[in-house]
């Protein structure tokens, strides 16, 4: 410090004390302001980060509540059907099951998981209907419903031929339904699961499974007693897959002739014999290669 009051520093400058105290008070205010600054750009960030949780929470939310309306109304659909399945049935036929000959075929289709992933089964009831066949849409747990009605129809009189087409829990559920109806004595013309989520034994009462799948969990064996034709068709298109494949057109035409070929001739033969014996498996039918199907039905997969 000189005489007259000032601080000298190394460096040559020279201030006096209140000038050092001003320039503390200066700094202290700066660090004070950038302190509360970084506070706040602290806080700013944190809200901003609460405000997209809240975002991601409110989305994920809604995301649950439709598929639990989706779920509900499903349940609800199905226990309905399930307590009335002679009018479900009844308002997807094509007209009054009264005016149906006896000896017609019959396609009963069922859609897999919330009647939202299997909507090629409506698509095909459709084309099978304007082709004059009979054909009626229901949902996976709806096929014991269907089933008794089928039952009933049976020892009512009428024999024609019974086809079930299903997709993903729909092919599981013709494969558990055609067992039913084996065991009440009721004989079925074609099941067609579109790629089951599980493996399956075809029945002794089935005369025929055309199975199209695409994964290997999804192949259907011979069970007990099983005479029937029985083919693995193997749908190698890559750009089929679990969820699409109920809506192949080429698969379509496929099952639609199939179908065709069972239902037509059947009904012409009826007019000849005795009902009861139409639905039995030919002797030596049998066949599990999908190879000879595939070129018969000039469907490239």
């Amino acid at each position: 410090m000189n005489g007259r009051g000032s601080i000298v520093f190394p460096c040559g400058k020279s201030a006096t004390v209140n000038q050092l105290r001003a320039s503390t008070r200066i700094s202290n205010s700066l660090l004070i302001v950038t302190i509360r600054r970084s506070g706040l750009m602290r806080l700013d960030l944190r809200w901003a980060r609460d405000i997209e949780m809240k975002r991601l929470c409110d989305s994920a939310a809604r995301v649950c509540a439709v598929f639990t309306v989706l779920f509900a109304s499903s349940l609800h659909l199905n226990n309905a059907a399930q307590a009335r399945p002679a009018i479900t049935v009844a308002l997807r036929s094509t007209g009054s099951p009264a005016r149906l000959h006896s000896s017609a075929a019959h396609v009963y289709l069922f859609r897999g998981l919330l009647n939202v992933f299997s909507l090629g089964m409506d698509d095909l009831a459709v084309q099978l209907r304007a082709a004059g066949i009979a054909a009626v849409v229901a949902n996976h747990a709806q096929w014991r419903g269907v089933a008794d009605e089928i039952i009933a129809n049976y020892r009512a009189g009428q024999r024609g031929p019974i086809i079930l087409v299903g997709h993903s829990l729909g092919a599981d559920a013709v494969m558990s339904m055609a067992e039913y109806l084996g065991q009440m004595g009721v004989p079925v013309a074609l099941v067609v699961p579109f790629d089951g989520t599980s493996p399956h034994a075809a029945t002794a009462n089935v005369a025929r499974v055309l199975n199209l799948y695409k994964h290997e969990s999804a192949r259907i064996g011979r069970g007990p007693g099983f005479r029937g034709e029985l083919t693995n068709f193997y749908v190698r298109d890559v750009n089929v897959d679990h969820f699409n494949i109920d809506k192949s057109a080429a698969l379509h035409s496929l099952v639609i002739r199939k179908i065709r070929a069972i239902g037509l001739p059947v009904a012409r033969q009826r007019q000849r014999q005795n009902p009861s014996n139409a639905d039995l498996p030919a002797a030596g039918a049998s066949t599990n290669s999908s190879h000879g199907a595939q070129k018969a039905a000039g469907v490239g997969v």
